[in-house]
């Protein structure tokens, strides 16, 4: 592997800055569908996901290591953190690259991405088969995107386009959770019998957080819940992802802020009763410390990008 210090890291500043031309990029969401241009990154750490999507053609890459191959019809997700080295692409290959934030991928599968967790996280599926059915109607998104960009900044122009992406990551969900179940029905009892314990407990936190009206509880509440304690909980969760459990709690609590701020019409004071804040001011201070403001002006930021927005593209 490409030693550390060798490595470039992959941020949303970092590809703005860069020469590549995007069909769509913001501060959570970078859409590339022109990687003729593309340099052929020896080696990089990624601080977003990264959605490869392979229609022609042939590309190999280690991630973390590990060689791959995509091949056409098939689609591969690195996971923030992860380390891309010695990409190559055949002459005749034809791809498109999804670069997003977790914060944007949170917000905008909101309940369902437990579909997305479970099966980047826990069953470890990182590489998926598509029907040439199901690649073209990607592909007719893409077409969609194109389109709707020549209307973004009028009226609902902003919340017409995240539709379209919410859509495609929908179907991405739908192609995953495809995948999962011919897994699983594949497996037969002996390999389901050999699944990890650690596996099944960080199954059963992301669930149990998942389904949490009011997720925003202490570590010892999601480890009394599994019958462990919050140390062994710790750990097993660190191993499994990567990151700390307060990490995946902050990530399910920031989401179910945005939706409540941006999606109902509930007051402030509602919405910190709702996701279990103990008083107005300690969830102004939350909010502030994760998003750089108030609620109040975080709600009023989504009211005047959705008006208006300037891509990059």
């Amino acid at each position: 592997m490409t030693a550390a210090h060798q490595l470039e890291d992959i941020t949303f500043d970092s590809l703005h800055e860069s020469s590549q031309k995007f069909l769509y990029s913001d501060t959570d969401l970078a859409f590339i569908t022109d990687v003729e241009k593309m340099p052929q990154y020896m080696g990089v750490r990624l601080m977003m996901y990264l959605i490869i999507s392979c229609q022609q053609g042939k590309i190999t890459f280690k991630h973390n290591g590990t060689e791959q191959t995509l091949m056409a019809n098939e689609m591969y997700v690195f996971t923030p953190s992860s380390v891309m080295t010695d990409l190559m692409m055949s002459s005749d290959n034809k791809m498109r690259l999804i670069f997003i934030s977790q914060r944007g991928l949170q917000g905008l599968l909101h309940n369902e991405i437990s579909v997305w967790n479970r099966a980047i996280f826990v069953d470890r599926q990182l590489k998926f088969k598509v029907s040439s059915q199901r690649m073209q109607q990607l592909t007719l998104y893409e077409d969609l995107f194109k389109s709707k960009l020549k209307t973004i900044n009028e009226p609902y122009g902003r919340l017409s386009i995240t539709a379209v992406f919410k859509g495609f990551l929908y179907d991405l969900c739908g192609v995953i959770e495809q995948g999962r179940k011919s897994n699983s029905q594949n497996a037969g009892p002996q390999v389901i019998a050999t699944t990890k314990p650690q596996e099944v407990i960080f199954r059963n936190f992301i669930n149990n957080l998942q389904n949490e009206k009011k997720k925003r509880q202490p570590v010892s509440y999601y480890a009394e819940q599994l019958c462990i304690s919050s140390k062994y909980l710790s750990t097993i969760v660190k191993q499994a992802s990567n990151r700390t459990v307060m990490e995946w709690i902050h990530e399910y609590v920031n989401a179910d802020i945005e939706y409540y701020l941006y999606n109902t019409s509930m007051s402030i004071k509602e919405i910190c009763h709702t996701l279990n804040f103990t008083n107005l001011s300690f969830f102004g201070k939350y909010v502030k410390t994760q998003f750089g403001c108030s609620p109040r002006k975080l709600r009023a930021r989504s009211i005047k990008a959705n008006q208006q927005v300037q891509p990059r593209h």
